[in-house]
């Protein structure tokens, strides 16, 4: 990857880690975080931040065979590529004692109308009646049984055959970074803020929905 194209890369990723901070949206004491979270005048960003700061998880784990981290979904967007349709969710997560962001495939429309999921929905309709934004804890991962695509250096989508494995390595393939998006992403909880700078081709589980902290 050029200099130059690393510099552009960085600056929505730097934007990511760096807006969330400014200010009082991020509270590092479980007590105040608390109080901000359930505080009338809370904005709804403030109030998914510190729920995400007085929850257990935190940090991008590898674990037998796989990369997953927790967080809330809090936008949802679409990509046309070409024929194909790309459902895209961006989740909000602790690394380290601060709130990332990363954009993760949800699904994609293939070109003769067919459905290929990254969780247990089978239609566009039924990702966005799940993935409610401000309103939805997810586990997102990469790996597992049947996807022998993990290792503790990082993920190689080439590893596996199935229709999943193949899209993830075309997406890959979108963005020249050294070892792929996913491996990059896996080493460092560096996610791009902005969907066109990269989006994950990972899998989503639902945790807890409903969770109301925005009420809406």
């Amino acid at each position: 990857m050029t200099s130059l194209m690393f510099v552009l890369y960085l600056l929505p990723l730097l934007a990511s880690v760096i807006s969330p901070l400014r200010g009082p949206s991020v509270v590092r004491d479980r007590a105040a975080a608390l109080v901000l979270a359930e505080a009338p005048d809370a904005t709804c960003t403030e109030r998914l931040d510190n729920a995400l700061m007085l929850g257990t998880e935190d940090g991008i784990t590898y674990e037998d065979g796989s990369w997953f981290f927790a967080g809330i979904v809090d936008e949802t967007t679409q990509e046309q590529r070409g024929s194909t349709t790309v459902d895209l969710v961006r989740v909000r997560f602790e690394y380290s004692g601060t709130i990332h962001l990363a954009w993760v495939t949800a699904g994609i429309t293939r070109p003769d109308g067919s459905y290929l999921s990254s969780g247990d929905w089978q239609s566009r309709e039924e990702m966005r009646a799940v993935l409610r934004p401000a309103d939805t804890y997810v586990l997102v991962y990469a790996g597992g049984p049947g996807e022998p695509v993990a290792s503790p250096e990082g993920v190689d989508w080439s590893a596996c055959d199935t229709a999943w494995c193949a899209f993830a390595q075309e997406t890959e393939d979108l963005w020249t970074l050294d070892g792929g998006l996913s491996t990059m992403f896996a080493q460092s909880g560096m996610g791009a803020s902005w969907w066109p700078w990269g989006y994950l081709p990972w899998h989503i589980e639902v945790g807890r929905t409903n969770v109301g902290w925005c009420g809406r």
